[in-house]
């Protein structure tokens, strides 16, 4: 018989986030001289992989606290969204990281497929963020945004592919083995 999903969040989980968010928020923050360039995509990737829909909840943590340290604006209201956007997205694509599993190259394999998509996802990142613009400036004024940080979003798709590439599967194993620790 096939055991059900345990969605509910143990107290260990939980400080685990806790630490996990705290994670996110000082490596942006060590690399925010960098445009463009960040660690939250591949750790939200990985943390995924691992623990499902739980990763939400390490997302939304590192979001409120980038809005109390910059203060409300735009920007950060789309981190409300553009990181379940990543969430989601790697939730419908864990079924096929999954499947590599069973395969001789599973790591080469998996790191490849999310290397992808980080990089998919860095360079449509603009278009993600321009549902705000969308409403308050109306089509014209969501494309001119889009055209505007194109460049800046080829940056974060190249940059994410590259971070991707090297950093997942460690990340990946390391947050396995933590979460054996932890059950």
């Amino acid at each position: 018989m096939k055991q059900p999903i345990r969605s509910k969040i143990t107290l260990k989980e939980l400080a685990f986030f806790g630490v996990y968010a705290a994670l996110l928020v000082a490596f942006k923050q060590a690399m925010s001289i960098l445009p463009n360039i960040e660690p939250v995509t591949v750790m939200l990737i990985a943390l995924t992989c691992v623990y499902g829909v739980k990763a939400l909840l390490p997302a939304y943590v590192f979001s409120v606290i980038q809005i109390a340290i910059y203060g409300f604006h735009i920007w950060n209201l789309m981190y409300l969204y553009v990181w379940a956007v990543l969430v989601f997205l790697v939730l419908l694509l864990l079924p096929i990281h999954k499947a590599f599993d069973k395969l001789t190259y599973a790591s080469v394999l998996q790191t490849v497929l999310w290397t992808v998509l980080a990089a998919l996802y860095g360079l449509f990142f603009g278009v993600i963020c321009s549902v705000p613009y969308f409403i308050t400036l109306g089509p014209a004024g969501a494309i001119s945004w889009i055209a505007a940080g194109f460049a800046f979003d080829i940056t974060h798709c190249i940059s994410n592919a590259v971070i991707t590439a090297v950093a997942f599967y460690p990340i990946y194993k390391a947050l396995k083995i933590t979460k054996e620790k932890l059950l």
